[in-house]
């Protein structure tokens, strides 16, 4: 009898990924900000809207936990977005007088 390999589905292979990039318990704002890709005042948004779980270990210390399931969140609602097709648009001409 042969048995079959367990189907990986893209779900699976985002929690690893997100695993190999996020591989601490807590993360300064400054490195949250860089591997949200996005700024600080971004950052403490997030954690004020309680998107971020945060906590305060001599310094303010995101868990890597909120930052993964942030992530997560953020992947699967993109996506479900169709892709954009197209260019930028038609140009406007500026007639002067």
């Amino acid at each position: 009898m042969i048995s079959q390999a367990p189907k990986i589905t893209i779900s699976d292979e985002l929690d690893r990924e997100l695993d190999r990039l996020i591989d601490q318990p807590g993360y300064s704002p400054r490195a949250t900000a860089e591997l949200l890709d996005g700024g600080i005042t971004r950052v403490y948004e997030l954690i004020h809207a309680k998107v971020l779980d945060a906590y305060w270990d001599g310094g303010r210390k995101i868990t890597g936990l909120s930052i993964k399931r942030h992530l997560k969140q953020q992947i699967q609602a993109t996506a479900d977005q169709p892709l954009r097709r197209g260019g930028p648009g038609r140009r406007k001409t500026v007639v002067s007088s």
